[in-house]
């Protein structure tokens, strides 16, 4: 597997095909930064706003960069028949599946544990102390979104004949999470994989008055993470059989 992530890592570095999603990682960690800042001023929001921003921001970036990732690593080679030119070697289209989720995983843990690191970095520089619990709750909840956005993604790329149908989701998914993360109740948030990083946000606000939020560390977040992590599984069984059921329909 490691063998065949570093192939996937050589074709990438070949097409840039990480280039315009790192780029869109820089845009939220920039967005954050940003936003964290003004909410500096407030004494409330000091802690327990830091990680907040994943039910707004990164409902709206990570699909589009997930969508524009996928479609690069698998729309050229399905372009050029290399899947297959792969079956032809004996490589199964669900070893396939599983070398292209690997290698994303990969990516993206990459990409969000240097955004992580430089909203912790700038938090310390603004005398803010974050717990490691806190910081590796927020990275595990991304996680976790990330692989369910990835199971989906890579499914749909590899059975669409036309990767601009998945740039589509991709976009419509960041048009749910600029619509629906603010406004989604827990359920929706856990059943729509766009904006599944708000319903795993370590913490919570509620409104104190008219202008002014309370930010407190969510009591339910592990609770949350094990469904959620729950509901990963049962997503990549799905789109495991998905893929094998068309298997045949892929090579050709």
């Amino acid at each position: 597997m490691f063998h065949a992530i570093k192939i996937e890592l050589l074709k990438s570095r070949r097409t840039h095909s990480f280039l315009i999603s790192t780029i869109m990682m820089f845009v939220a960690f920039a967005w954050e930064i940003v936003v964290i800042k003004s909410e500096f001023a407030h004494p409330q929001l000091q802690n327990a706003g830091v990680f907040f921003n994943n039910q707004t921001v990164d409902c709206i970036i990570l699909p589009i960069a997930m969508s524009i990732f996928v479609a690069r690593i698998i729309g050229n080679e399905k372009e050029g028949m290399t899947f297959k030119l792969q079956g032809s070697n004996g490589t199964s289209i669900k070893r396939i599946f599983y070398q292209k989720l690997a290698f994303t995983m990969g990516i993206f843990f990459v990409l969000l544990s240097i955004k992580t690191i430089g909203t912790v970095v700038f938090s310390i520089l603004q005398n803010i102390q974050l717990p490691l619990s806190t910081i590796l709750i927020h990275l595990s909840g991304e996680m976790l979104n990330v692989f369910i956005l990835a199971c989906f993604t890579i499914t749909l790329s590899m059975i669409l004949k036309k990767q601009g149908l998945l740039m589509a989701f991709g976009f419509l998914g960041g048009f749910f999470g600029v619509v629906l993360s603010s406004k989604s109740s827990y359920l929706l948030s856990f059943l729509i994989p766009w904006i599944g990083s708000a319903y795993l946000a370590p913490y919570k606000f509620h409104l104190i008055d008219g202008t002014t939020y309370c930010y407190e560390l969510d009591p339910q977040i592990f609770l949350r993470i094990i469904l959620y992590f729950v509901f990963c599984v049962i997503c990549y069984i799905f789109c495991k059989g998905v893929i094998s059921n068309k298997e045949g329909v892929l090579y050709d």
